[in-house]
């Protein structure tokens, strides 16, 4: 009997340390496998590393594109797409500085150069700008910018 509980014992324990293997490799893969896009910016690149969701994969889909960025409520520009995309299921009101959203509203792709929450409204997260000279860029843009939006 003790050489049993010992067998499944041993077999439940290489299963748990398989399992745990195989979620590191995935988390692994996963991050290789990000996808990017570009933000072109009154010349400068910005390269912006996108989640992998429905939203972010139908506008990924739809680059390159050309938008005309408007300032907002002090904390973000937007502009229209010329497509609707998918709206996923997962949204958030917390809204982070240098972070790209898609909000159906306006059917609004934008990015974000202050923190806040804009509750009661929730938005798809897109992703991130990496270089946060961007923030520090938005902070003190035009009022209306042109972005040329594409692929890595």
């Amino acid at each position: 009997m003790k050489k049993t509980i010992f067998f499944v014992v041993s077999l439940l324990c290489i299963g748990v340390f398989a399992c745990a293997k195989g979620t590191s490799e995935q988390k692994i893969q996963n991050n290789a496998e990000k996808q990017a896009m570009n933000f072109i910016i009154g010349g400068k690149t910005y390269k912006a590393v996108i989640n992998n969701n429905k939203t972010s994969q139908d506008i990924m889909n739809n680059l390159p594109l050309s938008l005309n960025y408007v300032r907002y409520a002090k904390h973000e520009y937007y502009a229209e797409l010329p497509f609707k995309p998918v709206f996923d299921k997962e949204r958030t009101s917390h809204i982070l500085a240098g972070h790209l959203y898609y909000w159906d509203g306006w059917n609004a792709f934008v990015i974000n150069y202050k923190e806040c929450d804009i509750s009661p409204y929730k938005v798809v997260h897109i992703g991130e700008i990496e270089d946060k000279s961007i923030v520090k860029f938005l902070e003190i843009a035009d009022k209306n910018i042109t972005i040329e939006v594409k692929n890595r």
